[in-house]
Protein backbone atom coordinates (compact mmCIF):
# COMPACT_ATOMS: atom_id res chain seq x y z
CA UNK A 1 0.00 0.00 0.00
CA UNK A 2 1.53 3.11 -1.41
CA UNK A 3 2.40 6.03 1.41
CA UNK A 4 -0.41 8.84 1.46
CA UNK A 5 0.92 12.31 2.79
CA UNK A 6 -1.95 15.03 4.02
CA UNK A 7 -1.17 18.34 4.72
CA UNK A 8 -3.40 21.48 6.30
CA UNK A 9 -2.54 24.88 7.33
CA UNK A 10 -1.87 23.63 10.92
CA UNK A 11 -1.11 20.07 12.18
CA UNK A 12 -2.58 19.60 16.04
CA UNK A 13 -0.57 16.38 17.33
CA UNK A 14 -1.95 17.19 21.35
CA UNK A 15 1.70 16.04 22.72
CA UNK A 16 3.54 18.26 21.02
CA UNK A 17 2.88 22.08 20.01
CA UNK A 18 1.03 22.84 16.41
CA UNK A 19 2.58 22.25 13.67
CA UNK A 20 2.34 25.41 10.88
CA UNK A 21 1.93 24.53 7.07
CA UNK A 22 2.09 21.02 8.44
CA UNK A 23 1.97 17.04 7.10
CA UNK A 24 1.28 13.84 8.34
CA UNK A 25 2.43 10.97 6.74
CA UNK A 26 0.07 7.41 6.73
CA UNK A 27 0.84 4.09 5.88
CA UNK A 28 -1.02 0.61 6.47
CA UNK A 29 -3.37 2.77 8.78
CA UNK A 30 -0.73 3.53 10.86
CA UNK A 31 1.10 7.29 11.18
CA UNK A 32 4.72 6.94 9.99
CA UNK A 33 5.74 10.95 10.28
CA UNK A 34 4.60 14.17 11.18
CA UNK A 35 5.94 17.39 11.14
CA UNK A 36 5.99 20.61 8.31
CA UNK A 37 5.37 19.26 5.02
CA UNK A 38 8.96 20.11 3.99
CA UNK A 39 10.45 17.73 6.61
CA UNK A 40 7.88 15.25 6.00
CA UNK A 41 8.64 15.29 1.80
CA UNK A 42 12.36 14.91 2.52
CA UNK A 43 12.00 11.93 4.55
CA UNK A 44 9.05 10.08 2.45
CA UNK A 45 7.38 9.62 -0.79
CA UNK A 46 3.72 9.29 -1.70
CA UNK A 47 0.60 10.42 -2.61
CA UNK A 48 0.07 14.46 -1.49
CA UNK A 49 -3.59 15.12 -0.33
CA UNK A 50 -3.79 19.42 0.52
CA UNK A 51 -6.83 19.63 2.65
CA UNK A 52 -6.11 23.52 3.10
CA UNK A 53 -6.94 26.11 5.61
CA UNK A 54 -7.64 24.20 8.38
CA UNK A 55 -6.47 21.73 11.35
CA UNK A 56 -5.82 18.05 10.69
CA UNK A 57 -5.99 16.45 14.78
CA UNK A 58 -6.67 13.10 16.18
CA UNK A 59 -10.22 12.02 16.28
CA UNK A 60 -12.04 12.34 19.63
CA UNK A 61 -12.54 9.85 22.69
CA UNK A 62 -15.93 9.89 24.31
CA UNK A 63 -14.56 8.21 27.57
CA UNK A 64 -18.15 7.89 29.02
CA UNK A 65 -21.66 7.35 27.18
CA UNK A 66 -24.75 4.97 27.64
CA UNK A 67 -25.81 4.04 23.96
CA UNK A 68 -28.25 1.57 25.29
CA UNK A 69 -29.98 4.80 26.51
CA UNK A 70 -30.48 6.79 23.29
CA UNK A 71 -33.72 5.75 22.57
CA UNK A 72 -34.78 7.61 25.90
CA UNK A 73 -33.97 11.03 24.35
CA UNK A 74 -37.73 12.30 24.39
CA UNK A 75 -39.24 10.02 27.25
CA UNK A 76 -37.47 11.66 30.03
CA UNK A 77 -38.22 15.26 32.08
CA UNK A 78 -35.33 16.81 33.89
CA UNK A 79 -36.78 20.28 34.69
CA UNK A 80 -36.64 19.03 38.43
CA UNK A 81 -33.00 18.03 38.80
CA UNK A 82 -30.73 14.43 39.51
CA UNK A 83 -33.30 12.80 41.90
CA UNK A 84 -36.93 13.39 39.63
CA UNK A 85 -34.82 12.24 36.51
CA UNK A 86 -33.33 9.23 38.17
CA UNK A 87 -37.03 8.45 38.90
CA UNK A 88 -37.86 8.92 35.62
CA UNK A 89 -35.77 6.75 34.05
CA UNK A 90 -36.86 3.88 36.44
CA UNK A 91 -40.49 4.57 35.46
CA UNK A 92 -39.80 4.73 32.02
CA UNK A 93 -36.54 2.67 30.57
CA UNK A 94 -39.22 -0.31 29.35
CA UNK A 95 -41.25 2.01 27.01
CA UNK A 96 -39.19 2.64 23.84
CA UNK A 97 -39.43 -1.03 21.92
CA UNK A 98 -36.58 -3.28 21.29
CA UNK A 99 -36.42 -1.92 17.64
CA UNK A 100 -36.44 1.88 19.08
CA UNK A 101 -33.27 1.36 21.03
CA UNK A 102 -31.75 -0.85 18.62
CA UNK A 103 -32.49 1.91 15.92
CA UNK A 104 -31.54 4.54 18.56
CA UNK A 105 -28.25 3.01 19.11
CA UNK A 106 -27.22 3.51 15.53
CA UNK A 107 -28.32 6.69 15.30
CA UNK A 108 -26.19 7.25 17.76
CA UNK A 109 -22.97 6.03 16.64
CA UNK A 110 -23.37 7.63 13.12
CA UNK A 111 -23.71 10.75 15.02
CA UNK A 112 -20.56 9.86 16.96
CA UNK A 113 -18.81 9.55 13.75
CA UNK A 114 -20.39 12.43 12.26
CA UNK A 115 -19.08 14.43 15.16
CA UNK A 116 -15.30 13.50 14.79
CA UNK A 117 -15.25 10.53 17.92
CA UNK A 118 -13.13 7.36 16.93
CA UNK A 119 -13.29 5.72 20.54
CA UNK A 120 -15.93 5.14 23.24
CA UNK A 121 -16.72 3.85 26.87
CA UNK A 122 -20.30 2.48 26.87
CA UNK A 123 -21.86 1.37 29.59
CA UNK A 124 -24.42 -1.15 29.44
CA UNK A 125 -26.40 -2.93 31.79
CA UNK A 126 -27.80 -5.38 29.39
CA UNK A 127 -25.14 -5.83 26.97
CA UNK A 128 -27.35 -4.81 23.57
CA UNK A 129 -25.12 -2.78 22.40
CA UNK A 130 -22.20 -5.43 22.17
CA UNK A 131 -23.44 -6.90 18.93
CA UNK A 132 -24.20 -3.43 16.84
CA UNK A 133 -20.78 -1.69 17.89
CA UNK A 134 -18.96 -4.82 16.87
CA UNK A 135 -20.31 -4.02 12.68
CA UNK A 136 -20.11 -0.16 13.19
CA UNK A 137 -16.82 1.87 12.34
CA UNK A 138 -16.04 2.77 15.60
CA UNK A 139 -13.57 1.40 18.12
CA UNK A 140 -14.95 0.85 21.78
CA UNK A 141 -14.29 -0.38 25.25
CA UNK A 142 -17.10 -1.92 26.73
CA UNK A 143 -18.31 -1.99 29.92
CA UNK A 144 -21.04 -4.14 31.74
CA UNK A 145 -22.95 -2.21 34.35
CA UNK A 146 -23.43 -4.16 37.70
CA UNK A 147 -26.44 -2.35 39.70
CA UNK A 148 -28.33 -4.20 42.93
CA UNK A 149 -27.55 -2.48 46.39
CA UNK A 150 -29.54 -5.77 48.12
CA UNK A 151 -26.94 -8.52 47.98
CA UNK A 152 -29.59 -10.97 46.54
CA UNK A 153 -30.53 -8.75 43.36
CA UNK A 154 -26.81 -7.52 43.02
CA UNK A 155 -25.61 -11.28 42.78
CA UNK A 156 -28.13 -12.36 40.24
CA UNK A 157 -27.21 -9.09 38.04
CA UNK A 158 -23.53 -10.17 38.75
CA UNK A 159 -23.70 -13.76 37.54
CA UNK A 160 -25.49 -12.86 34.45
CA UNK A 161 -22.90 -10.17 33.06
CA UNK A 162 -20.03 -12.21 33.90
CA UNK A 163 -21.89 -15.05 32.00
CA UNK A 164 -22.55 -12.41 29.04
CA UNK A 165 -18.77 -11.41 29.62
CA UNK A 166 -17.43 -14.94 28.69
CA UNK A 167 -19.47 -15.62 26.14
CA UNK A 168 -18.82 -12.72 24.05
CA UNK A 169 -15.20 -12.57 24.86
CA UNK A 170 -14.57 -15.75 23.47
CA UNK A 171 -17.14 -14.44 20.02
CA UNK A 172 -15.39 -10.88 19.32
CA UNK A 173 -12.25 -9.22 19.49
CA UNK A 174 -13.86 -6.08 20.65
CA UNK A 175 -12.68 -5.21 24.87
CA UNK A 176 -15.25 -6.25 27.12
CA UNK A 177 -14.85 -5.29 31.11
CA UNK A 178 -16.79 -4.41 34.10
CA UNK A 179 -18.46 -1.02 35.75
CA UNK A 180 -20.24 -0.89 39.16
CA UNK A 181 -23.01 1.44 38.64
CA UNK A 182 -22.29 3.63 41.85
CA UNK A 183 -21.35 3.54 45.51
CA UNK A 184 -25.48 4.10 46.61
CA UNK A 185 -27.01 1.17 43.99
CA UNK A 186 -24.53 -1.85 44.40
CA UNK A 187 -23.63 -3.61 47.89
CA UNK A 188 -20.13 -3.37 49.47
CA UNK A 189 -20.05 -7.29 48.52
CA UNK A 190 -20.02 -6.72 45.08
CA UNK A 191 -18.06 -3.66 44.39
CA UNK A 192 -15.06 -5.82 46.42
CA UNK A 193 -15.69 -8.37 43.76
CA UNK A 194 -15.88 -6.29 40.98
CA UNK A 195 -12.14 -5.20 42.16
CA UNK A 196 -10.95 -8.36 42.81
CA UNK A 197 -11.91 -9.33 39.41
CA UNK A 198 -9.98 -6.08 37.99
CA UNK A 199 -6.72 -6.87 39.81
CA UNK A 200 -7.27 -10.89 38.34
CA UNK A 201 -7.69 -9.60 35.26
CA UNK A 202 -6.01 -6.38 34.89
CA UNK A 203 -8.77 -4.84 33.54
CA UNK A 204 -10.09 -1.50 33.57
CA UNK A 205 -13.04 -0.78 35.53
CA UNK A 206 -15.90 1.91 36.19
CA UNK A 207 -18.15 3.44 38.48
CA UNK A 208 -20.07 6.48 38.70
CA UNK A 209 -18.91 8.88 41.49
CA UNK A 210 -20.04 12.40 43.42
CA UNK A 211 -22.28 13.26 40.80
CA UNK A 212 -25.07 14.60 43.20
CA UNK A 213 -25.29 16.30 46.91
CA UNK A 214 -28.13 13.60 47.45
CA UNK A 215 -25.16 10.75 46.57
CA UNK A 216 -22.97 12.19 49.54
CA UNK A 217 -26.02 12.56 51.84
CA UNK A 218 -26.92 9.38 51.69
CA UNK A 219 -23.54 7.97 52.42
CA UNK A 220 -22.94 10.40 55.24
CA UNK A 221 -26.21 9.50 56.70
CA UNK A 222 -28.37 6.66 55.38
CA UNK A 223 -30.90 9.39 54.46
CA UNK A 224 -32.29 11.97 52.18
CA UNK A 225 -33.64 12.07 48.68
CA UNK A 226 -31.88 9.47 47.38
CA UNK A 227 -32.73 6.75 50.36
CA UNK A 228 -36.43 7.95 49.42
CA UNK A 229 -36.16 6.78 46.09
CA UNK A 230 -34.13 3.65 46.61
CA UNK A 231 -37.59 2.81 48.81
CA UNK A 232 -40.30 4.07 46.29
CA UNK A 233 -38.18 1.97 43.63
CA UNK A 234 -37.98 -1.27 46.04
CA UNK A 235 -34.19 -1.20 45.53
CA UNK A 236 -33.24 -0.16 49.13
CA UNK A 237 -31.46 -2.61 51.31
CA UNK A 238 -32.58 -2.20 55.40
CA UNK A 239 -29.77 -3.51 56.23
CA UNK A 240 -27.54 -1.02 54.44
CA UNK A 241 -24.91 0.72 57.11
CA UNK A 242 -24.21 4.15 55.67
CA UNK A 243 -20.06 4.37 55.62
CA UNK A 244 -20.43 8.13 57.31
CA UNK A 245 -17.40 8.69 54.52
CA UNK A 246 -17.91 10.83 50.97
CA UNK A 247 -18.32 8.58 48.22
CA UNK A 248 -14.21 8.69 47.09
CA UNK A 249 -13.02 7.84 51.03
CA UNK A 250 -15.63 5.00 50.84
CA UNK A 251 -14.38 3.42 48.11
CA UNK A 252 -10.59 3.99 49.14
CA UNK A 253 -11.84 2.03 52.18
CA UNK A 254 -13.51 -0.47 49.97
CA UNK A 255 -10.10 -0.81 48.07
CA UNK A 256 -12.01 -0.14 44.77
CA UNK A 257 -10.15 2.67 43.49
CA UNK A 258 -6.61 2.17 41.84
CA UNK A 259 -4.92 3.01 38.58
CA UNK A 260 -7.16 0.61 36.87
CA UNK A 261 -10.20 2.20 38.09
CA UNK A 262 -12.13 4.59 35.78
CA UNK A 263 -14.26 7.40 38.02
CA UNK A 264 -17.36 9.06 36.29
CA UNK A 265 -18.49 12.41 36.96
CA UNK A 266 -16.90 13.74 40.49
CA UNK A 267 -18.52 16.68 40.92
CA UNK A 268 -19.07 16.91 44.64
CA UNK A 269 -15.39 16.23 45.96
CA UNK A 270 -13.24 18.06 48.63
CA UNK A 271 -9.95 18.48 48.83
CA UNK A 272 -8.82 15.33 50.60
CA UNK A 273 -11.25 13.57 48.12
CA UNK A 274 -8.75 14.51 45.10
CA UNK A 275 -5.67 13.69 47.53
CA UNK A 276 -7.15 10.19 47.20
CA UNK A 277 -7.78 10.30 43.87
CA UNK A 278 -4.02 11.37 43.57
CA UNK A 279 -2.38 8.93 45.35
CA UNK A 280 -4.22 5.94 43.92
CA UNK A 281 -3.87 6.80 40.21
CA UNK A 282 -7.47 6.85 39.93
CA UNK A 283 -8.60 7.57 35.87
CA UNK A 284 -11.23 10.44 35.47
CA UNK A 285 -13.83 11.44 33.62
CA UNK A 286 -16.05 14.14 33.54
CA UNK A 287 -19.67 14.72 31.49
CA UNK A 288 -20.22 18.47 31.85
CA UNK A 289 -23.44 19.27 30.01
CA UNK A 290 -25.06 16.12 31.39
CA UNK A 291 -24.38 17.76 34.93
CA UNK A 292 -25.76 21.14 33.80
CA UNK A 293 -28.81 19.60 32.39
CA UNK A 294 -29.30 17.64 35.51
CA UNK A 295 -28.79 20.67 37.89
CA UNK A 296 -25.90 18.70 40.03
CA UNK A 297 -23.69 21.40 39.66
CA UNK A 298 -19.58 21.36 37.85
CA UNK A 299 -17.11 19.06 39.04
CA UNK A 300 -13.87 21.32 40.32
CA UNK A 301 -12.39 21.50 37.23
CA UNK A 302 -9.27 23.91 38.59
CA UNK A 303 -8.36 21.60 41.47
CA UNK A 304 -8.55 18.03 39.54
CA UNK A 305 -5.86 20.09 36.86
CA UNK A 306 -3.82 21.31 39.81
CA UNK A 307 -3.32 17.71 41.49
CA UNK A 308 -2.36 16.77 38.21
CA UNK A 309 -4.67 14.80 37.12
CA UNK A 310 -5.70 13.80 33.93
CA UNK A 311 -9.26 14.77 32.93
CA UNK A 312 -11.02 12.55 30.48
CA UNK A 313 -14.48 13.88 28.62
CA UNK A 314 -18.08 12.03 28.08
CA UNK A 315 -21.27 12.98 27.24
CA UNK A 316 -22.83 10.44 29.35
CA UNK A 317 -26.14 9.68 27.62
CA UNK A 318 -28.85 11.05 25.29
CA UNK A 319 -31.18 10.18 28.55
CA UNK A 320 -29.35 13.39 30.07
CA UNK A 321 -27.84 15.05 27.23
CA UNK A 322 -29.16 16.76 24.12
CA UNK A 323 -25.85 15.32 21.73
CA UNK A 324 -23.53 13.77 22.02
CA UNK A 325 -20.90 16.20 20.22
CA UNK A 326 -17.70 16.20 22.08
CA UNK A 327 -17.11 19.65 20.79
CA UNK A 328 -19.69 20.80 22.73
CA UNK A 329 -18.64 19.48 25.74
CA UNK A 330 -15.01 21.35 25.18
CA UNK A 331 -16.88 24.62 24.09
CA UNK A 332 -19.08 24.35 27.18
CA UNK A 333 -15.42 23.73 29.09
CA UNK A 334 -14.10 26.73 27.34
CA UNK A 335 -17.01 28.96 28.67
CA UNK A 336 -17.17 27.97 32.18
CA UNK A 337 -13.47 28.15 32.37
CA UNK A 338 -12.12 30.25 29.88
CA UNK A 339 -8.44 30.64 31.62
CA UNK A 340 -7.75 26.74 31.00
CA UNK A 341 -5.87 26.44 27.69
CA UNK A 342 -7.37 25.07 24.85
CA UNK A 343 -4.95 22.57 24.01
CA UNK A 344 -5.80 21.66 27.91
CA UNK A 345 -9.38 20.98 26.71
CA UNK A 346 -8.23 19.22 23.74
CA UNK A 347 -6.27 16.86 25.63
CA UNK A 348 -9.52 16.08 27.47
CA UNK A 349 -11.14 15.20 24.25
CA UNK A 350 -8.18 13.13 23.01
CA UNK A 351 -5.32 11.74 24.63
CA UNK A 352 -6.54 11.89 28.51
CA UNK A 353 -10.00 10.08 27.28
CA UNK A 354 -7.61 7.10 25.69
CA UNK A 355 -5.78 6.88 28.62
CA UNK A 356 -8.49 6.59 30.68
CA UNK A 357 -9.88 3.59 28.40
CA UNK A 358 -6.13 2.31 28.57
CA UNK A 359 -5.32 2.88 24.59
CA UNK A 360 -3.25 5.88 24.74
CA UNK A 361 0.04 3.64 22.93
CA UNK A 362 -2.60 3.66 19.72
CA UNK A 363 -5.30 6.49 19.86
CA UNK A 364 -5.46 10.15 21.10
CA UNK A 365 -2.66 11.83 19.64
CA UNK A 366 -0.59 11.74 15.75
CA UNK A 367 2.74 9.93 16.94
CA UNK A 368 4.69 7.95 14.61
CA UNK A 369 3.25 4.07 15.20
CA UNK A 370 -0.22 5.06 16.23
CA UNK A 371 -3.11 4.35 14.07
CA UNK A 372 -4.27 6.94 12.05
CA UNK A 373 -7.59 7.99 12.97
CA UNK A 374 -7.58 11.66 12.23
CA UNK A 375 -10.07 14.58 11.40
CA UNK A 376 -9.67 17.82 9.64
CA UNK A 377 -11.41 20.85 10.90
CA UNK A 378 -12.21 23.93 9.14
CA UNK A 379 -11.04 26.93 9.72
CA UNK A 380 -11.41 30.59 8.13
CA UNK A 381 -8.92 32.73 10.11
CA UNK A 382 -5.67 33.43 9.69
CA UNK A 383 -3.81 33.07 13.16
CA UNK A 384 -1.60 35.22 15.05
CA UNK A 385 -0.92 32.30 18.00
CA UNK A 386 -0.91 28.89 18.58
CA UNK A 387 -3.38 30.01 21.71
CA UNK A 388 -5.66 31.41 19.28
CA UNK A 389 -5.80 28.44 17.48
CA UNK A 390 -6.58 26.00 19.31
CA UNK A 391 -9.34 27.75 20.89
CA UNK A 392 -11.13 28.17 16.86
CA UNK A 393 -10.56 24.48 16.20
CA UNK A 394 -13.07 23.68 19.34
CA UNK A 395 -15.48 26.32 18.09
CA UNK A 396 -15.39 25.15 14.28
CA UNK A 397 -15.76 21.55 15.24
CA UNK A 398 -18.40 22.34 17.33
CA UNK A 399 -20.16 24.75 14.37
CA UNK A 400 -19.26 23.23 10.94
CA UNK A 401 -18.61 19.95 9.71
CA UNK A 402 -16.07 17.51 10.63
CA UNK A 403 -14.09 16.13 7.64
CA UNK A 404 -12.64 12.48 8.48
CA UNK A 405 -8.95 11.77 6.73
CA UNK A 406 -9.19 8.99 4.64
CA UNK A 407 -5.90 6.39 5.62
Amino acid sequence: MPVSIHTADWIIPITASPIKNGAVAINEGRILHVGTYKDVCERLTGMVFHHGKGAIMPALVNAHIHLELSSLKNYLDDSEGFIDWLRNLVERRSIPSPSEVKDAMILAIDRLKQTGTILIGDITNTGLSIPILTSKPIKAMVFLEVVGLKMEKAKVHWNQLLKLLTQWSKRINLPITLAAHSPYSVSKEILRQIRDWSESHDQIISIHLAESEEEVIFLMTGGGPLKDLLVDIEAFDPDFNPPGLSPVAYLAKLGFLGDKTLCVHLVHINHEDIYILKKKGVKVCICPLSNHRLKVGLPPVDKLLKADIPIALGTDSLASNEDINLFREMAYLKAEFSHIPGHEILKMGSLYGATALGMESTLGSIEPGKEAHLIFIPLEATFLSTIELEEAVIESGLKQKVKWIEK
